[in-house]
């Protein structure tokens, strides 16, 4: 085929007498056809045991090639929007102790970098290589006071904070809170500084 996938054998009755081909001759005449690679020998042997003509026999076929899988991130540390309070045994919550944000500590990693594989190159019929895709980078989620270590295969936080993390990954020294505190976030135990927006309920 012109895609140099698979190459084929179309015999030709001829108008009188009988023509029969061996084994080395189909193959022969494959190499003066340039197919040189994937060829089905076991094929090329039953055509020349018992020849089948005005058809065309897979004689040979490529190897396809492995593209690379794509790079990923596992997390260690949860969104923003997927932080919630946790239930206890009673499947009750302590409003007082939401641990309404997360803490973590200088050098505690945040997340792991499976780094993108490349991928394995195929060969096509006449012996040529076909490329393979090499897979996606990941998408980092490296953000204000976090480092990459390990050949970049860990995000770590760089000092004692708050994890605030939409997209990337933020350790924040001073906590933030936009609103009132109240059932909606417990109790606040933070050991920096603390600006609060609304009202302290009681």
């Amino acid at each position: 085929r012109e895609d140099k996938q698979q190459g084929f054998i179309k015999l030709t009755k001829p108008e009188e007498g009988s023509v029969f081909f061996t084994t080395e001759q189909l193959l022969a005449a494959l190499k003066d056809n340039n197919i040189v690679y994937g060829i089905i020998e076991s094929a090329v042997e039953k055509l020349a045991e018992r020849p089948i003509f005005n058809i065309r026999i897979k004689v040979a076929e490529a190897k396809e090639p492995i593209n690379g899988e794509d790079g990923f991130v596992k997390l260690l540390v949860k969104k923003d929007v997927d932080y919630k309070p946790d239930y206890n045994e009673n499947d009750t919550v302590d409003y007082k102790n939401l641990d309404y944000f997360q803490m973590v500590k200088k050098g505690q990693i945040l997340c792991e970098i499976y780094k993108e594989q490349d991928g394995i190159p195929g060969t096509n019929i006449l012996g040529e290589p076909i490329p393979a895709s090499k897979g996606k980078k990941p998408l980092v989620p490296a953000g204000k006071n976090t480092s990459l270590i390990d050949n970049d295969t860990k995000l770590i936080a760089n000092c004692d904070g708050i994890v605030k993390f939409v997209s990337t990954i933020n350790i924040n020294e001073m906590m933030h809170i936009s609103q009132n505190i109240d059932f909606s976030t417990g109790n606040i135990d933070f050991p920096g500084d603390v600006t609060i927006d609304g009202d302290v309920s009681s």
